[in-house]
């Protein structure tokens, strides 16, 4: 059994590039390095010795009206699914800047990318993705940041929320992030499109009276204070 104490979570640093599987990031040397030099670091990941067990990507948005010039338009979940689905006013009382979380690996190994991409589960349910939150949100206490935000996924479909990378609402609640806004419309992986064990839960959730609208996605946000 994984022992939780042999596990090291820092925020990623350039010279550690070569150890992390980079999945979302793109291989462009020169998108990594535009990241590094807006940010400081890629976002967080965790450690057993020397190995990468698991990857959490964040970026820096200037203000909720912004991009982040540097990251992939693929992986940019945000200009793309929340900022112009939140209702009036709410993007602009985000201010800025924001430390956004994107997605979260954990098991996710430069073996396993290599070989059929299936996460080590002998690192999942021991804390790892929530101790990658908590130190995203001391990063950015330790910054200019006035908020951290990040997709909440739904938690009576846990295994959306390994497929999707997203951490649960309920995770982002017990760390004090609240809900500012629900996806209008509940996503296509909820008819089929997703993995079947997704499809299956989703099944057994309408089985036993759960709508499909409760299976929509919250931006979870917690706004930073200082002393």
């Amino acid at each position: 059994m994984l022992d939780p104490a042999t596990i090291t979570v820092l925020p990623i640093r350039r010279e550690q590039l070569q150890a992390i599987p980079l999945r979302c990031w793109p291989e462009e040397r020169s998108v990594l390095e535009g990241l590094f030099e807006s940010q400081e670091t890629l976002g967080v990941a965790a450690w057993e010795g020397d190995f990468c067990v698991a990857q959490l990507h964040c970026y820096r948005l200037e203000s909720a009206q912004s991009d982040c010039r540097h990251w992939p338009a693929r992986s940019n979940w945000w200009s793309g699914r929340w900022r112009d689905a939140l209702p009036p006013g709410h993007a602009e009382s985000l201010g800025g800047p924001l430390w956004g979380l994107a997605c979260f690996h954990v098991g996710r190994t430069l073996e396993s990318m290599a070989g059929d991409d299936e996460p080590a589960r002998g690192y999942m349910g021991r804390g790892i993705g929530t101790r990658m939150l908590m130190t995203a949100v001391e990063w950015a206490l330790c910054g200019d940041y006035v908020a951290v935000i990040g997709p909440g996924a739904p938690p009576a479909i846990p295994a959306y929320a390994e497929w999707s990378g997203h951490m649960p609402r309920t995770t982002y609640e017990k760390l004090g992030f609240t809900a500012l806004a629900e996806e209008p419309d509940v996503g296509d992986w909820v008819h089929g499109s997703a993995p079947a064990e997704v499809s299956f839960q989703v099944r057994l959730h309408v089985e036993r009276g759960g709508r499909l609208r409760d299976l929509r996605e919250s931006l979870m946000v917690k706004r930073l204070e200082r002393a």
